[in-house]
């Protein structure tokens, strides 16, 4: 012998007090925050909101650090990108730079960090200018204090100029406007890390 039961079910809408929604929102919330502590990302502050890169330059917020993207234009013969990554919560503070010209096929990683500046030729990339062929190179300095970070990140040029020898950025003729071309300078502040 079966036995059969027959239920109804109804969908009821529950209603719930102003204060009680409030309370779920908060707890929420500070669920939410608990468990990016938890994973490590405890930075609530855009990254991107505290750098100011040069017009040229678009930046995104990703997790732990910003994500720029450079155009520069070097005199009439080049237009490179540089992607930085910057990560300023690192122990010590990041940065990689990826340096791409598309004329040339060149492609130049630099990462580095607070501890190691890096001054670095970009091989194979030359200006021929009337007084001498300039070598373009990456500056990339991190300099990280208790609660903030310099950064200065540019391009510059040195070469062997006819009958003066060896200069560099704006000291060389007719290339003041464009070397050196900073990407990043900027002072930040780390407390949030």
């Amino acid at each position: 012998m079966w036995l059969v039961l027959q239920t109804e079910c109804r969908r009821v809408k529950p209603t719930y007090s102003r204060s009680a929604l409030n309370s779920v929102d908060t707890t929420e919330k500070s669920l939410s925050t608990e468990a990016q502590d938890l994973v490590g990302n405890r930075s609530s502050a855009s990254i991107c909101d505290s750098l100011h890169p040069d017009g040229a330059c678009s930046c995104v917020d990703k997790p732990n650090l910003a994500a720029l993207e450079c155009s520069v234009k070097l005199l009439n013969f080049y237009e490179p990108t540089i992607a930085l990554e910057v990560n300023p919560c690192a122990k010590p503070a990041t940065v990689k730079a990826v340096f791409r010209e598309s004329i040339l096929g060149i492609e130049k990683e630099i990462a580095t960090d607070s501890e190691n500046p890096v001054h670095a030729a970009i091989p194979g990339l030359t200006l021929p200018l009337y007084v001498a062929n300039i070598s373009v190179m990456m500056n990339v300095v991190l300099e990280e204090d208790a609660d903030k970070l310099d950064l200065d990140i540019n391009l510059n040029g040195c070469g062997e100029v006819m009958l003066v020898g060896k200069l560099c950025g704006n000291q060389i003729p007719g290339i003041a406007s464009v070397l050196p071309h900073s990407l990043l300078k900027e002072t930040i502040d780390t407390s949030h890390c």
